[in-house]
C-alpha cells in the first residue's frame, strides 16, 4: 500500500540535500502543451511557423509575427533568445516592411536562421507572397552579421525558376547548406543544394513525394539518417503528420508513415529541435495550433512541443504528453504529470466515453486536443465510465452554449450555465464528490435550457471537450523502504543514495558514488 508519510518524509531529505548541493537538483523547465507562449516581459511571442537557430550558448527562436496588422499580413520576423527554451527574451523585430518595398504588402511565412561559417553571415530563407493572395510562391532571403540584428533583404524569387511556399533549412555535417520547400502547387517537395554563402540556390537535389501533396517540412538528421516531417495540405485545419527517411538527402526517399493521431494533436509542424546534451541527444517536435482553425488571429496560435521517440533508426513515434520536462543540459525530454497529479485525462473521442441522442465533431478547436463532441438535442447524453474516485467533465465556455446537467451513477447533481461574456477552451467545469473506489460513470446532459443572457437561447448547445478520472493510490506502485532511491547529478554522472536499511531511518549516512 502506498505510504505517503513515509514517501513525504524521503521527499523532504531530498529537498535537504537539494538545498545544501544545488547542482545535484537543477530543475528542468516545464513546457505545457497548447497554450500561447510570452517573452520575459509578458508579452505574447510571436514564433508561428517558426525555427531554431543554437548559436553562442543561446536559442534563438525565429518566427511569424502579424501582430499590430488587422489584415493578418506580414508584420515583422521577430527573434528570441533563452538559454532553457522556457524564459525567451525579446531580441528584435529583425526583419520588418521597411526593409524594402517588397515587404510593405506581403505574407512571410516559415523563417528559418542558419548560421553560414564560409561567411560569418546568419542567413534567413521564408516563404514570401503577396499580402492579398498566395500566387507568389517565392522565397525571401535576408542576412546579417549577428543572429538577432537588423536583417539585410536580398529579394524574393523562385528558386531555380520553381515555385517555392512552404519551406526549411538544413546544414549538413560538412556545413553545406540546404533549402527544403513544398513546390508545384504544393504537390511536391523540392530540396535545393544552396551556394557557399547560403544566399541563392546553386542546383536542385531531389523532387521528393512527388504529387505527395505536403507541407510544413522540418528536415534532421539522427545517426546518419535523415528524416523530413511534414503535413498535408488542408489550410489551417490540422491533419495527420507524416515523417520518411533517407540514407542520402538524394534519396530514394521511403514511404511515409503517420506521426501522432489523426490531426497531430491539432498541431502543423514548423522545426524540429536537435537538443544535444551532456547524456543524451533528443528530438524536440515543435508545431502550431493555429488561432485561424477557430477563427481567430494567427498571432493568437498556440504551441505543441513534443519529443520525437525512435523505436529503431528509421521509426519514430509521437505520443501525447500535457506538459513536458526538458533539460537542456542533458539533453533530457520527459513527460511531465505536474497539472495532473493523480489524475489521467481523455478526449472527448475516448472509448470510455458513448454517446446517445444527436452529437457532432468537430476537428479544429483550442480546446483538448482540438476536437469536440456538441449537441443541441434535448436530452442527449455523454456517458463517461470509469474506475476510481473522482472524475471532471471539461467544457466551453461561449455567449451561445446553454445549460449542461451532471448526473453520476444515474443520479442528478447539478446543473452548469455554460454561458460566458468570453470564449474559454478546455474549462474545468465539474468534479465530482469523492466516491467509493470502483466502477462510476459521470453524464453530461444535454437539459434544452439556457441563461438568458444566451445570444442563442432557442439552440442551447453544450459541448463535451475532454474528461479525467482520479487513480486509485494502489495505481499508484507502493514504496519500500528498503529499495534504492537513487539522485544522479547531471553534471559529473556521479549517483547519491542513502545507506543503511530502512531508507527512512533517521541519521542514515549520505553516499555518493560513480
Amino acid at each position: 500500500m502506498f505510504n505517503s508519510r513515509k514517501l513525504r518524509s524521503v521527499l523532504f531529505s531530498t529537498l535537504l540535500v537539494c538545498l545544501l548541493v544545488s547542482s545535484l537538483c537543477a530543475e528542468p523547465v516545464i513546457f505545457d502543451n497548447g497554450y500561447p507562449l510570452f517573452d520575459t516581459y509578458a508579452d505574447l511571442l510571436h514564433a508561428h511557423g517558426g525555427g531554431i537557430l543554437q548559436y553562442g550558448g543561446y536559442f534563438y527562436y525565429f518566427g511569424e509575427n502579424r501582430n499590430y496588422n488587422g489584415s493578418d499580413t506580414f508584420f515583422a520576423v521577430s527573434c528570441y533568445r533563452s538559454t532553457d527554451l522556457k524564459n525567451w527574451q525579446f531580441r528584435n523585430h529583425v526583419l520588418t516592411r521597411d526593409a524594402d518595398p517588397d515587404l510593405e504588402f506581403a505574407k512571410i511565412e516559415r523563417p528559418k536562421v542558419v548560421y553560414c561559417a564560409a561567411t560569418g553571415k546568419f542567413v534567413m530563407w521564408a516563404h514570401k507572397e503577396y499580402g492579398s493572395d498566395y500566387n507568389q510562391a517565392r522565397a525571401a532571403v535576408a542576412w546579417c552579421d549577428t543572429p538577432d540584428g537588423d536583417y539585410t533583404y536580398v529579394g524574393s524569387f523562385r528558386p531555380l525558376g520553381y515555385m517555392s511556399r512552404d519551406c526549411t533549412l538544413f546544414v549538413d555535417d560538412d556545413g553545406s547548406g540546404y533549402f527544403l520547400s513544398a513546390a508545384d502547387e504544393n504537390s511536391d517537395l523540392h530540396l535545393y543544394k544552396l551556394t557557399d554563402d547560403y544566399l541563392d540556390a546553386d542546383y536542385r537535389v531531389a523532387v521528393i513525394w512527388e504529387n505527395g501533396w505536403r507541407e510544413a517540412p522540418c528536415l534532421f538528421k539522427r545517426n546518419g539518417i535523415y528524416f523530413i516531417v511534414s503535413s498535408g495540405c488542408t489550410g489551417w485545419t490540422p491533419n495527420q503528420g507524416k515523417y520518411g527517411y533517407a540514407s542520402d538527402l538524394a534519396g530514394p526517399w521511403s514511404s511515409l508513415y503517420d506521426l501522432g493521431n489523426a490531426t497531430t494533436y491539432s498541431s502543423q509542424s514548423h522545426y524540429v529541435l536537435t537538443l544535444q546534451g551532456s547524456l543524451e541527444t533528443s528530438y524536440l517536435y515543435m508545431g502550431d495550433r493555429w488561432a485561424r482553425a477557430w477563427g481567430d488571429y494567427t498571432d493568437r496560435s498556440r504551441y505543441i512541443w513534443l519529443p520525437l521517440e525512435f523505436t529503431s533508426d528509421t521509426s519514430m513515434v509521437m505520443n501525447w504528453y500535457e506538459a513536458i520536462s526538458v533539460d537542456t543540459e542533458t539533453g533530457l525530454i520527459s513527460d511531465s504529470n505536474q497539472t495532473m497529479v493523480g489524475w489521467v485525462k481523455v478526449d472527448d473521442h475516448d472509448p470510455n466515453v458513448t454517446y446517445s441522442g444527436t452529437w457532432g465533431t468537430y476537428y479544429a478547436n483550442p480546446g483538448y486536443l482540438g476536437t469536440e463532441h456538441y449537441s443541441w438535442d434535448t436530452g442527449s447524453e455523454a456517458n463517461y465510465s470509469f474506475t476510481g474516485t473522482k472524475a471532471r467533465y471539461y467544457g466551453f465556455l461561449r455567449n451561445d452554449l446553454g445549460i449542461a446537467g451532471i448526473d453520476v451513477d444515474g443520479v442528478p447533481q447539478t446543473t452548469i450555465d455554460c454561458y460566458s461574456k468570453n470564449a474559454s477552451y478546455d474549462v474545468l467545469l465539474y468534479e465530482t464528490d469523492t466516491l467509493s473506489y470502483g466502477p462510476h460513470t459521470l453524464t453530461v446532459r444535454v437539459t434544452g435550457d439556457a441563461n438568458p443572457k444566451s445570444v442563442d437561447p432557442c439552440a442551447p448547445e453544450i459541448i463535451c471537450d475532454a474528461f479525467a478520472y482520479y487513480k486509485s493510490p494502489d495505481d499508484f506502485g507502493s514504496f519500500d523502504p528498503s529499495a534504492d532511491y537513487r539522485l544522479v547529478n547531471r553534471h559529473t554522472a556521479k549517483t547519491l543514495t542513502v545507506s543503511g536499511v530502512p531508507k527512512t531511518t533517521p541519521g542514515a549516512q549520505l553516499q555518493q558514488f560513480l
